[in-house]
């Protein structure tokens, strides 16, 4: 058996994560993205998802593995109908970006607590009309 400690801490990871080192010396994934009813704008500091029911924000940057795929937590801010009050807390929910890029296309898995998962195809600088729905 080969003596892990000759492998290296990166190819130690690598095996570890069967092969995928996400982000490991990639630059941030950057751009705009539409798609049916969603836009997702991101920046080397993390990004946004605009939905017609809230929006929900990534803190990090998003960055891909060798086949084009990424995972990012962030906070989903649902529209609440009805007035809101003004010195109280929005309400938050934690949410889960998985996605991958081929080209100029994505593909973007979005789950936050109860909601149902959603999944968006979206298209590089594709312009998307968001109707609030409340």
């Amino acid at each position: 058996m080969r003596d892990i400690r000759n492998i290296g801490w990166r190819k130690l990871g690598a095996v570890l994560t069967g092969g995928l080192l996400i982000g490991a010396g990639s630059p941030p994934l950057v751009g705009q993205w539409g798609g049916d009813q969603a836009l997702l704008v991101l920046n080397a500091a993390g990004g946004r998802l605009q939905l017609e029911d809230g929006h929900a924000s990534i803190g990090a940057p998003v960055r891909v593995d060798g086949r084009g795929r990424f995972n990012a937590r962030g906070t989903f801010y649902p529209i609440t109908a009805g007035p809101a009050v003004a010195d109280q807390p929005p309400v938050t929910r934690p949410a889960r970006f998985d996605g991958k890029v081929e080209g100029t296309q994505l593909t973007l898995h979005f789950r936050s607590g109860s909601r149902a998962p959603q999944t968006f195809r979206m298209s590089a600088g594709r312009r998307v009309k968001l109707i609030q729905q409340y």
